[in-house]
């Protein structure tokens, strides 16, 4: 999920009672909602896709969640679309092929 999660309070209580398994990873573009921003970086969907990627092999590390038989859903808001329609394209950990 990529935008802010009070306004988008009421579509997390939707997925959540969905499936009472479902887990939240929630991205906030850095600069918004209580983020750092570096201004020495050029946070483009290159380098949030990377950093997406990164972070999912970590806690696929951990055994937080596994890349081969774990189901996700990946909803972007705002410029989150842009950068998800990328990662969709780029991605090296998941299969994400419509």
């Amino acid at each position: 999920m990529f935008g802010n999660l009070i306004d988008e309070m009421d579509q997390f209580k939707k997925y959540a009672t969905e499936d009472n398994n479902t887990k939240f990873i929630l991205f906030n573009y850095p600069g918004q909602a209580y983020t750092l921003f570096n201004e020495e970086i050029v946070y483009n969907n290159d380098y949030n896709a990377c950093l997406i990627d990164m972070f999912l092999e970590e806690l696929a590390t951990q055994g937080e969640i596994d890349l081969n038989k774990d189901s996700f859903k990946f909803i972007g808001v705002g410029y989150g679309a842009n950068i998800l329609l990328y990662y969709r394209n780029f991605s090296f950990s998941l299969d994400l092929s419509l």
